[in-house]
């Protein structure tokens, strides 16, 4: 396995802090466009922030992970379910799905003896946050 699910979700959190730290220093010399503006690009980036710490905080071995991540996931969701501001309930869900589906996809590939399951990741993952990741009926404009 080339990533464990730990490092995996590390880098596309760290990834879209970044993303989303670049794109409010941009609006904020800018012109506001479609999607959030700077304030809330910056909150977001603290939420996946707060994602990258409570994924550091998971074990080294690979079945620690797997437990944790089944545990962090319907705590993020409670956080996405709490948060007030619909741009940072839009990144603990979306964290929360994510999560969760690494979660599953990992104890699936363990009682399948499948070593590389996130190796074998399909999805669209290469790319960090982007504007088409928001859901425009959920976030004010």
């Amino acid at each position: 396995m080339t990533h464990d699910p730990r490092s995996y979700l590390l880098d596309r959190f760290l990834a879209d802090a970044s993303t989303l730290r670049t794109r409010a220093a941009e609006l904020a010399a800018a012109p506001p466009r479609h999607g959030p503006d700077a304030a809330a690009s910056e909150r977001m980036a603290r939420a996946c922030d707060d994602v990258v710490s409570r994924l550091r905080a998971l074990p080294d071995d690979v079945a620690g992970q797997v437990a944790g991540l089944e545990a962090l996931a319907p705590a993020l969701r409670a956080l996405s379910e709490q948060a007030s501001d619909p741009f940072v309930r839009s990144v603990y869900g979306g964290a929360a799905t994510r999560v969760g589906d690494i979660a599953t996809q990992e104890r699936e590939a363990m009682l399948d003896g499948d070593d590389d399951p996130i190796d074998d990741l399909a999805l669209d993952d290469d790319e960090p946050f982007s504007d088409d990741e928001l859901d425009d009926e959920e976030l004010p404009s």
